[in-house]
């Protein structure tokens, strides 16, 4: 029987998806090294107490801000106070 032109542009279409079916399984296992590295790093790094610490900064120079005003509000009614 004689491979006609349709068989032959199906033989490499085949040929194709094997390959990207390769591609995408290979790409696959170097997202997987990816995912395992960024895990190491995220440990060693520790990214998640970094992140609340930011945030605990932040809280904090908000209480100091507001420590600061409230001050200055009592001082300067204290010397309104004195000076009437």
């Amino acid at each position: 029987m004689e491979e006609t032109d349709l068989d032959t542009r199906v033989g490499r279409l085949d040929d194709r998806v094997k390959k990207a079916e390769a591609d995408i399984k290979s790409l696959n296992e170097q997202m997987d090294q990816v995912h395992a590295a960024i895990a190491g790093i995220n440990e060693r790094v520790n990214i998640r107490d970094i992140q609340l610490d930011v945030e605990k900064a932040h809280t904090s120079i908000y209480k100091w801000i507001a420590s600061a005003l409230v001050s200055s509000v009592v001082i300067v009614v204290f010397v309104f106070a004195t000076l009437r």
